[in-house]
């Protein structure tokens, strides 16, 4: 029923011999989101979830010190509910120089930074001060995110620069795998070295 049937009906617009309904059309609940692989009416499989929901998190990942470095337009922080269960302690620093400076490198604990590399202006000194701290701290799992990287590198090909390479915006789902990559990664070149 259309809004000008509606109208009449209930008694609008000298449509006095139209009686306001006392019963009302039975709603049927359709789901807002449709899939062709599962209809509305069909019972959606266990294994499906929301993109909400959390992954599954390794145990060797959580309780880490989470160092996010020169994410300016909070392209890594659009996982917060990883960060948030991978980490015991988070630090943001917007410029890479200064936060790499202060990372303390305690052997006790796990340490993960997460380097923006998309600031082009300085991205040959972001490499080098990368390769320095590659260099110095060994322990350090180092992934380096950027919304150019054509794809998620779990390989240790940049390994130069980081131990994985995370392409960003992400999600959740492929943000534990480039982690979980990384620190595996980052524990076989310590063994071969």
């Amino acid at each position: 029923m259309n809004l000008m049937e509606r109208m009449e009906f209930s008694g609008v617009d000298g449509a006095g011999e139209y009686a306001i309904p006392t019963h009302f059309r039975k709603r049927t609940d359709v789901p807002v989101f449709r899939s062709r692989r599962y209809p509305a009416n069909a019972a959606r499989p266990a294994e499906s979830r929301l993109w909400s929901d959390l992954p599954a998190i390794p145990d060797e990942l959580k309780g880490c010190d989470l160092h996010i470095l020169g994410d300016v337009d909070g392209q890594i922080l659009g996982c917060a509910s990883v960060i948030q269960a991978i980490a015991a302690n988070v630090s943001f620093d917007v410029n890479v120089p200064r936060g790499l400076s202060q990372i303390s490198i305690d052997a006790t604990r796990k340490q993960f930074v997460t380097v923006q590399v998309d600031n082009r202006r300085i991205m040959g000194q972001t490499i080098d001060l990368l390769m320095n701290f590659r260099r110095r701290n060994p322990f350090v799992v180092v992934i380096a995110g950027s919304r150019y990287f054509v794809e998620d590198d779990m390989t240790q090909e940049r390994f130069a620069i980081s131990d994985a390479s995370l392409r960003t915006p992400s999600t959740p789902e492929a943000m534990v795998a480039v982690f979980k990559a990384a620190q595996e990664n980052n524990k076989r070149m310590l063994h071969i070295s």
